[in-house]
């Protein structure tokens, strides 16, 4: 998968990711999604998307803070501010 470039680009990601992990239609991969509610979502589900996370963008995010988000919408401010983060230390 490409990086995303933007904000925007950067939820298609997850979406995208999530989809590709769960099978889940991505119509159903709204930033208010619950993650648990998704089907075949499952504690190796949740440590595929952060790998393929820290694999495609190089973005290492905190496991406790990961494991604590309930929402797609979440995880993507998470990750948002964990690149901004990154960028910052650069």
């Amino acid at each position: 998968m490409p990086e995303p470039a933007d904000d925007h680009e950067t939820l298609e990601f997850l979406r995208e990711a999530i989809r590709d992990i769960t099978d889940a239609p991505v119509e159903e991969v709204g930033p208010d999604a619950r993650l648990a509610a998704l089907g075949n979502w499952s504690s190796l589900a949740a440590l595929r998307l952060l790998t393929t996370i820290e694999d495609s963008l190089g973005v290492w995010l905190d496991l406790r803070e990961y494991l604590a988000v309930e929402t797609v919408g979440e995880l993507d401010t998470a990750l948002r501010d964990a690149r901004q983060t990154n960028d910052e230390s650069s």
